[in-house]
């Protein structure tokens, strides 16, 4: 993931400039504290057949 995010932003940087990469950058810790908020779904149980 980590590989991919960068040449993304790598991309962006090229179109846009890295100013606007960097405004970007800064809201992904947001986005990384909104995860607490996910639902807690249980994990399905292995059936046998």
């Amino acid at each position: 993931m980590g590989g991919i995010g960068s040449a993304v932003l790598g991309y962006t940087a090229d179109r846009t400039g890295i100013e606007h990469v960097f405004h970007v950058c800064s809201f992904l810790p947001l986005i990384g504290l909104l995860a607490v908020f996910l639902p807690n779904i249980p994990a399905a149980k292995a059936s046998t057949l």
